[in-house]
């Protein structure tokens, strides 16, 4: 069996990232995922080539939910769900008759995921869940510098949209799993707001008597040795080298700078963590032995010797690495919009079910007729 979901039925009202990504997992498990989008164009992320990865493997259902045709389609769907994934502001379902009260009484084992920007608790919760909003009231950027502006610096990367997506579907395999042993579904909610909490892990750890919890600059929060254990260093061609962990493996970075006889000198000072004039030598003569070598060369020098780093790598290097590829990691799809598409793959890994990615993402509306027909 590839997938440990085949015969699962789910019907996704989710559109940009977090309840189409919760559906891909489904997907790639073997749900049947039928996505519902509105006339005329469907999700607002079609325009962008991330919809192809998110909505793979899935069935595109067009209907107009203030239609009272398509409304009463989109209600017959739900009363065949195993599960209904939905990414709106609290009350939007409600209003249709969508919600998971209404739909529970003709489905009463029915898993309902609900994923808004803000819980229906929330006093924000009219609020979109726009990634920077959220960013905003999490608290979730790295300092007040942007370029333009002076103000804060949010990711590139959809954090709360994808850890909202990684919560709700190991909550949806609790609830099948509940479903089983007691006939009942249930509701599910995944803020994005909340789920941003998780996702910022230590950083948000508030101890008592020690100042503000919010993304203080050191670390995992504690005070930084004289000597930089850790960091970004520049190297011969201008491309860097990411390390970790340099004070346990100073003898191993020692002894590939070929200077294993600092090495006393050095962890006194990392002991002390006294930033003094000394320290600071100590830190320009680390920096100045990456720049005897590229990038790739110190990958290659410290890698034989145990030490943790990496070179900092582009987005197109590492879709086209060797362990990216090999690991199937990063896959090749066939992509009837943008063709042979890498994407990434399948990243868990169930040695009885390990899932299959069964197609592409379907054209706007592509299923709409035999969906209809079969309700």
């Amino acid at each position: 069996m590839a997938g440990a979901l085949n015969n699962i039925k789910v019907l996704e009202f989710g559109q940009y990232i977090a309840g189409p990504l919760l559906g891909m997992f489904l997907a790639d498990q073997g749900a049947d995922v039928i996505k519902i989008e509105r006339p005329p164009w469907g999700d607002p992320m079609r325009k962008y080539p991330g919809f192809q990865v998110w909505n793979r493997g899935k069935r595109s259902a067009m209907l107009d939910l203030k239609n009272g045709n398509d409304l009463e389609t989109a209600r017959k769907l739900a009363q065949e769900a195993d599960i209904v994934i939905e990414n709106f502001r609290p009350g939007v379902m409600e209003r249709l008759g969508l919600g998971y009260e209404s739909l529970i009484v003709n489905n009463p084992k029915l898993i309902y995921v609900a994923m808004p920007g803000f819980g229906a608790a929330s006093p924000y919760r009219h609020i979109r869940g726009w990634e920077t909003l959220v960013g905003a009231s999490t608290a979730t950027y790295s300092g007040l510098n942007a370029p333009e502006t002076g103000g804060p610096v949010y990711t590139i990367l959809p954090i709360s949209s994808i850890y909202a997506a990684f919560l709700s579907s190991s909550a949806v395999a609790a609830a099948l799993f509940y479903r089983m042993r007691y006939g009942e579904g249930q509701r599910i909610e995944t803020p994005l707001h909340n789920a941003t909490f998780l996702a910022a892990g230590y950083y948000l750890v508030k101890v008592p008597g020690k100042g503000p919890a919010q993304f203080e600059k050191g670390g995992h929060g504690g005070p930084q040795p004289a000597i930089r254990t850790a960091g970004i260093f520049k190297c011969q061609d201008g491309r860097f080298i990411s390390a970790v962990g340099l004070a346990e493996f100073l003898p191993r970075l020692l002894q590939a700078f070929g200077h294993p006889e600092h090495r006393e000198i050095i962890q006194t000072l990392i002991s002390n963590r006294e930033r003094t004039q000394e320290a600071q030598d100590w830190n320009k003569w680390i920096e100045t032995q990456f720049t005897t070598k590229t990038a790739s060369e110190w990958e290659k020098i410290l890698g034989s010797f145990g030490v943790p780093m990496s070179k900092t790598r582009t987005i197109d290097e590492w879709i086209a690495d060797p362990h990216a590829i090999d690991s199937g990691a990063v896959v090749s799809i066939e992509d009837p919009i943008y063709g042979l598409m890498k994407q990434v793959g399948i990243q868990v890994r169930l040695s009885g079910t390990p899932g299959l990615i069964t197609g592409p993402a379907p054209k706007l509306g592509e299923h709409t007729q035999s969906i209809v027909e079969s309700v």
